[in-house]
């Protein structure tokens, strides 16, 4: 194409180039993401062999289940009750509600606030919760 006011020549401009090559960089990024999964998933094995050799097992079950009431284990635990309403509303902490209305924690729901609010000063720990990563058993 000439221009029209002098008449040289000028360059065409290439779209179909340009989507060619975010696609290639598209196609590439997913690649190195997939590639990284699949490294993650190597590692992931590898430690969970290294774990079994070395005669562990990583804790998956309660022993204890008795059910709690939340506002009791609440202040047990020195957590402050608008820390739990917040959890509960941002639904990850799940108490059932009994028959007479109290809410209670079963034992997922203790292993749950546990994780939760371990962490959280002035958390009081107690010997015989449930909860407790000692508690748990494989």
């Amino acid at each position: 194409m000439n221009c029209q006011w002098c008449g040289k020549q000028l360059p065409q401009a290439s779209t179909v180039k340009r989507e060619r090559q975010y696609g290639n960089n598209t196609q590439k990024k997913a690649s190195e993401h997939l590639q990284q999964l699949q490294e993650a998933r190597v590692r992931i094995r590898l430690l969970e062999r290294l774990i079994l050799r070395a005669g562990l097992t990583l804790p998956t079950q309660i022993k204890r289940a008795d059910p709690v009431e939340l506002w009791e284990f609440v202040a047990k635990h020195n957590v402050a009750p608008t820390y739990v309403q917040g959890v509960i509303g941002q639904k990850m902490l799940r108490p059932q509600e009994r028959s007479d209305g109290a809410l209670v924690l079963d034992a997922q729901g203790q292993c749950c606030f546990w994780q939760i609010f371990h962490d959280v000063s002035p958390w009081r720990a107690c010997p015989d919760c449930p909860h407790d990563e000692g508690s748990l058993v494989e």
